[in-house]
């Protein structure tokens, strides 16, 4: 049985607040950055969070406009 993935709720909210349609430009990239290593920082998110959030930064970073 596959083991289910849980994300801590601010994890949730950074996903929220730094991703998406508010993801403008690399300034914006630079936010969630810098709030993902305070969230780790702090001990609200794991460092597999961490990981998977750098990792949806980078990709929202590569899917903005040229």
């Amino acid at each position: 049985m596959p083991s289910q993935k849980t994300e801590s709720p601010a994890y949730r909210e950074w996903v929220n607040e730094y991703l998406g349609v508010n993801f403008r430009d690399e300034s914006c990239y630079d936010y969630a950055f810098q709030e993902a290593e305070r969230l780790h920082f702090d001990g609200l998110v794991s460092t597999a969070e961490l990981i998977d959030m750098i990792k949806r930064a980078n990709a929202s970073l590569l899917r903005l406009p040229s």
